[in-house]
């Protein structure tokens, strides 16, 4: 383990390193790049196992519980040839819960509603903000807000007919809680896999910066070919893999980094080629 952490720590930065791949076979780099995932993917998998599962846990878990408690004892909603009625006095009105009031508060225009149900007026825009609700269930349609496209419609025609009610519901959650619970359960072993896919798309995408890596050895006067390229690239993505880990956990957005870190490595580690 010993030597291993001193393969990542040359390829990382050592321009006598990179001299002396010149010499190795390209297998020893790609022992290199599928070992150093390995460990990176291991990793990942485990902060996700403490500390992402159980927060997805709690979510799934809140959304169930929520949807239970949330749904009004006294409403229901008959959807029937792409129409609904309802048997309560409308509009009806459905509050936006206190979190997600919380997250909306920064908005421009403030919700105080999740819900309107309105099946008797037609929809207008000047009614729907009057209403100051994320979505408007009419009589054929739903309407909600839409970050892009501002206010979309939805016909109700293609829904088959059926009742909307508190049973409902409960039965719904009923079915759809145990599938959760087991997918939940497989959750570990697909980010695991997940993480090597992304290994597996890296070694795709050093095609292409074999080349930009094949480009500056010969500005460097390094004479090597595509194929050496390819080889120094399984060790110039070592902090690129680190960053990619990192940014898919922490959901980190930054344009080009990926690649400037990458490219960065080549310019410091590629040197012209010594003779003894």
């Amino acid at each position: 383990m010993k030597n291993f952490i001193l393969e990542i720590k040359n390829s990382v930065y050592n321009p006598v390193y990179y001299q002396e791949l010149l010499q190795k076979p390209f297998s020893y780099s790609l022992k290199y790049f599928l070992k150093f995932f390995l460990i990176l993917a291991f990793l990942a998998t485990l902060g996700f196992a403490f500390f992402g599962l159980p927060k997805v846990k709690v979510f799934f878990n809140e959304v169930f519980l929520g949807l239970r408690d949330y749904y009004p004892a006294e409403l229901a909603l008959y959807f029937k040839n792409g129409q609904v009625v309802s048997n309560v006095v409308e509009p009806y009105f459905l509050e936006l819960p206190a979190s997600f009031k919380k997250e909306l508060e920064n908005e421009d225009y403030q919700f105080e509603n999740f819900l309107v149900i309105d099946t008797f007026n037609e929809f207008s825009l000047s009614k729907f903000e009057e209403y100051q609700s994320l979505a408007w269930l009419t009589r054929d349609s739903v309407v909600f807000v839409d970050e892009q496209a501002g206010v979309r419609i939805l016909p109700l025609e293609e829904l088959p007919d059926f009742v909307l009610n508190q049973r409902t519901v409960e039965d719904f959650l009923s079915q759809v809680q145990p599938v959760v619970n087991l997918a939940l359960n497989w959750l570990i072993p697909v980010v695991f896999i997940g993480f090597w896919l992304i290994g597996i798309w890296n070694l795709f995408w050093l095609l292409i910066l074999a080349l930009l890596v094949w480009a500056i050895a010969k500005l460097k006067d390094l004479k090597i070919n595509y194929a050496k390229a390819y080889q120094f690239g399984l060790h110039l993505i070592t902090l690129s893999m680190v960053w990619q880990l990192i940014s898919l956990v922490f959901w980190i957005r930054v344009p080009f980094v990926y690649s400037l870190l990458a490219l960065g490595l080549t310019f410091v580690n590629l040197k012209p080629q010594t003779t003894e």
